[in-house]
This record gives C-alpha cells, sequence and structure tokens, in this order.
C-alpha cells in the first residue's frame, strides 16, 4: 500500500535547536500536521511582536 502524505523535518539554519516539521497528503494538496519546537516559536513570537 502506497503512502497518501510526505513528511519533511528541518531547522532553520544556524539555529539546529529551531526545528519544525510538516506532513503534507499530496493527493488532496492538504496539510495534515505542522509542528515546530518551544525555541522556533519563540523566535516567530518576538519578529510577530516587533512588526505590530
Amino acid at each position: 500500500m502506497a503512502m497518501s502524505w510526505v513528511t519533511v523535518y528541518g531547522y532553520v539554519k544556524g539555529h539546529k535547536e529551531q526545528t519544525f516539521s510538516i506532513s503534507i497528503n499530496y493527493e488532496i494538496n492538504q496539510k495534515e500536521s505542522f509542528m515546530y519546537s518551544q525555541q522556533l516559536k519563540k523566535v516567530l513570537q518576538a519578529e510577530e511582536g516587533s512588526n505590530n
């Protein structure tokens, strides 16, 4: 039985503690899941706060 999704794991270049993963169902072209580390979450929140 063939899988209908792909999962990619990665990290921010130069910051291996800022990890993420995303799973995409390519048959229906929808995101199955998206997860990221607490370290990456903190950076994203700080960026969002500085843009407001």
